[in-house]
């Protein structure tokens, strides 16, 4: 796994989209390398894929996960599967919430970087349910985003087999 700062191209384009520098290094600097998304929602490192921004995923001081961003794929994949939303550390923060306040859900890497990491931009949107299904208040962008987000914290069906023992 080669993980590099982005290039100066990459670093430029964020730049000129309205991501600030400290966004971009801050509380953890954007990385960038070769990867190839699989299916799931998933990616592994590849010297011959496709250049991807990468983020770290840490909490409580332990990296847990990565995540890829292409810009130009339009995709976003986590590494080991873990990571459930950029930013996931202010759905736990209480400062998220005081006096009234909300949890900004962004629709894309992009708009979370202009917003300088405030929020999340859901990674897996399977969790959902099991991230937010406590939260009291998110704030979308807009009402299609408000929609998806919706059907997204809908209750999974339960796929367990539910079995009774009997006794003998």
């Amino acid at each position: 796994m080669m993980l590099d700062l982005p290039n100066e191209l990459e670093a430029q384009k964020l730049l000129s989209q309205g991501v600030s520098e400290m966004a971009m290094l801050e509380p953890e600097t954007i990385r960038a390398g070769n990867v190839r998304f699989l299916d799931g929602d998933s990616f592994e490192f590849a010297d011959d894929g496709q250049r991807a921004l990468i983020f770290r995923i840490v909490e409580f001081g332990l990296e847990r996960d990565l995540v890829a961003w292409s810009r130009k794929l339009k995709k976003l994949a986590t590494w080991r599967g873990v990571a459930f939303a950029l930013g996931q550390e202010a759905i736990w923060n209480p400062a998220t919430y005081f006096m009234g306040g909300a949890l900004e859900v962004h629709r894309t890497p992009l708009d979370w970087l202009k917003a300088d990491r405030a929020g999340i931009c859901i990674v897996q949107p399977r969790l959902a349910y099991s991230q937010l299904g406590h939260v009291e208040r998110l704030l979308c962008p807009d009402e299609a985003h408000a929609r998806e987000l919706e059907r997204w914290l809908q209750p999974p069906k339960p796929r367990a087999e539910i079995l009774v023992e009997v006794a003998a």
